[in-house]
């Protein structure tokens, strides 16, 4: 019921479930249903904080929704703490960290963390993709796509080829467009991608 009203909006009627549920009742899901809930909202991040320390327990959801909520406020240097102190990490911990510091303009911090990944797929790569992207290295992002394409562990998505498909618009790089969109016929086009590449 707590995720319900968190996912339809009602971050106010999630609260008032979660805080008439008895605190020893109180599971991991509601505890980060509700800080999921108010870690999204910059006036929700402070909540989120408080109901953070209170946790009797932590999982990687409890850390990950922390860090999400710190990135989507622009508050680095907290979802740095946190990635620092939490026990174990997942890629959507990376991806999370990729993701801030490339959105605030520091693609080489975001690539430090990309590279000292244990292990990458294609959500952090298109985190990063994406991060040089909207900060003016479309030559990187393609660095990146290409190297996923000569990898092999993993296929790169729908949104790994829009990326890619941008890159190359800004670039004015035709020939490298079509030599996508021939990856894409091998791969079978969707709408998204096809549009995109008549963009390019």
């Amino acid at each position: 019921m707590i995720d319900g009203y968190v996912k339809g909006g009602r971050i106010d009627l999630a609260r008032a479930v979660f805080d008439c549920i008895p605190l020893e009742e109180r599971n991991l899901i509601s505890w980060n249903s509700l800080i999921s809930g108010y870690a999204q909202f910059e006036d929700g991040i402070s909540v989120a904080w408080q109901l953070f320390e209170k946790m009797p327990e932590r999982d990687l959801i409890s850390w990950n929704s922390m860090i999400d909520g710190c990135v989507k406020c622009g508050r680095m240097e907290d979802a740095q703490a946190l990635f620092d102190t939490m026990p174990n990490r997942d890629i959507v911990s990376w991806a999370n960290m990729i993701d801030g510091y490339a959105k605030n303009g520091r693609v080489d911090i975001a690539r430090c963390f990309f590279d000292e990944m244990p292990e990458r797929d294609v959500v952090a790569c298109n985190a990063m993709m994406g991060g040089y992207l909207q900060n003016g290295y479309c030559m990187e992002a393609l660095g990146i796509f290409y190297g996923m394409q000569s990898d092999g562990n993993f296929s790169p998505d729908n949104a790994t080829l829009l990326i890619a498909l941008s890159a190359i618009a800004q670039l004015g790089h035709i020939e490298k467009g079509i030599a996508i969109h021939c990856y894409i016929e091998e791969i079978g086009p969707c709408d998204e991608v096809a549009r995109s590449f008549l963009r390019v």
